[in-house]
């Protein structure tokens, strides 16, 4: 089972994204955090595999957070969320060592799939 941390600023969106991988039996939510230092943190004590976080949120750089990421935890897979498409926020992602890219407009049953190829391994950048 993959152990999730999950990071937005809205918790809406946490609690829908939560269930949605509870509902698959693959993935275990370990932790639900709405900023960046909180994250980090959690990161310290806690056993993660995947990392999804928004890439914007108030006064948070999600593109920092995966950088701060990757050079502590190179084995945790951070993939960035966000109903931003733009191509620079994506080519940044890929720059800075990220898993992948989901937009928040996805189907969820298109999400849980993508996020089964990001889990074998695979990179998903749309």
């Amino acid at each position: 089972m993959n152990r999730v941390l999950l990071i937005d600023d809205h918790f809406l969106f946490l609690d829908g994204l939560e269930l949605l991988l509870k509902s698959t039996g693959r993935y275990q939510v370990v932790g639900k955090i709405n900023d960046r230092l909180h994250g980090s943190d959690f990161l310290n004590g806690n056993a993660v595999d995947i990392v999804l976080a928004d890439i914007q949120m108030p006064g948070i750089d999600g593109l920092d957070l995966l950088k701060r990421i990757q050079s502590r935890f190179p084995q945790i897979k951070v993939v960035m969320i966000s109903m931003h498409e733009e191509d620079e926020f994506i080519s940044e992602i890929v720059g800075s060592g990220g898993a992948g890219f989901l937009p928040k407009s996805m189907d969820s049953g298109k999400m849980v799939e993508e996020l089964d190829k990001i889990s074998a391994g695979l990179k998903i950048f749309p």
